[in-house]
């Protein structure tokens, strides 16, 4: 079986509300750009995964208990550079914002994810949504959605999503390019009240400017990205945290909802906790290590 793609929002909202047959239809993503409210966004998201199986879909207000916390540590007298990675569909990011806003801070916030964009292409009568690697992620065929990483109710789809996927990717072009941002972070950036940026905190060779605070949820994870991996990407974020700034590093565990989390100062090069939240990072022991060699140099 596979989903239906629709353009008519409204048509959708109605579907979506039938048993059984509601399931079978989706947004078609090419129309992502003039979606403003937050349930068709999700929902037309929620299928969408990545290379590795993540999704693109966070909760709202995951983060609740780290940003009041973070918040308290900040002095009202002082203008914050903020750069928050890797923020998936990005309403986490619109959370902070409004909570530093309402406690009246004064600050400038940078949202940044290397995959909040996937591009569209036709090729051999057939549509491709693909990843800015290249990787197809979902194809479109006569209206038809074809997705490998859909339910196990929707073999069809999985199987074709697999054949659309490894045929193609190599032929990737970047013709149409399609923001995952959700509405209210796309208000916020028509706005200018927030700045986006397409980063990748693994790449060994990036250049960024310095931060006061960084926040960092959900993309340092070791069950997904191996050690020398790791590393790079921890490093890349030692180097752009300013002195004496505040970075937020941790995993939310997917079964509890509960927050893993630390939040680290940095001082003479080296990172002090001054928050933790659950268990902390489970990544700690890097941290230190490689806050401690820079500290050495």
């Amino acid at each position: 079986m596979f989903k239906i793609a629709i353009s008519n929002q409204h048509l959708l909202k109605a579907l979506s509300k039938l048993p059984f047959i509601g399931r079978h239809f989706c947004l078609d993503l090419r129309q992502l750009p003039d979606v403003e409210d937050e349930d068709v966004f999700f929902r037309s998201i929620d299928d969408l995964r990545l290379v590795n199986g993540t999704s693109k879909t966070t909760v709202n207000n995951r983060f609740r208990n780290i940003d009041e916390r973070l918040v308290s540590l900040l002095n009202k007298d002082d203008r914050y550079r903020i750069h928050d990675v890797a923020v998936s569909d990005g309403i986490t990011a619109v959370n902070l914002y409004h909570e530093l806003a309402s406690n009246g801070f004064d600050f400038e916030y940078q949202i940044s994810d290397k995959f909040a964009s996937i591009f569209y292409q036709r090729k051999n009568g057939v549509g491709l949504f693909c990843d800015t690697d290249g990787e197809v992620l979902a194809a479109q065929f006569f209206g038809m959605v074809f997705n490998r990483h859909l339910s196990r109710r929707f073999c069809l789809s999985q199987i074709l999503g697999r054949w659309f996927a490894s045929g193609t990717h190599e032929l990737m072009s970047k013709k149409q390019e399609i923001l995952l941002l959700n509405p209210s972070v796309q208000r916020l950036l028509n706005e200018k009240r927030i700045r986006f940026e397409s980063y990748d905190v693994y790449n060994p060779d990036n250049r960024i400017r310095k931060f006061d605070i960084v926040r960092c949820m959900n993309i340092l994870n070791p069950g997904i990205f191996d050690e020398p991996t790791l590393l790079i990407g921890l490093r890349n974020i030692i180097n752009s945290v300013d002195a004496n700034g505040l970075w937020i590093v941790g995993r939310t565990d997917i079964d509890s909802g509960i927050n893993n989390a630390t939040i680290f100062r940095k001082r003479n090069g080296n990172m002090e906790v001054m928050e933790e939240f659950g268990i902390g990072t489970e990544i700690k022991d890097l941290i230190f290590s490689i806050a401690s060699g820079h500290q050495a140099k």
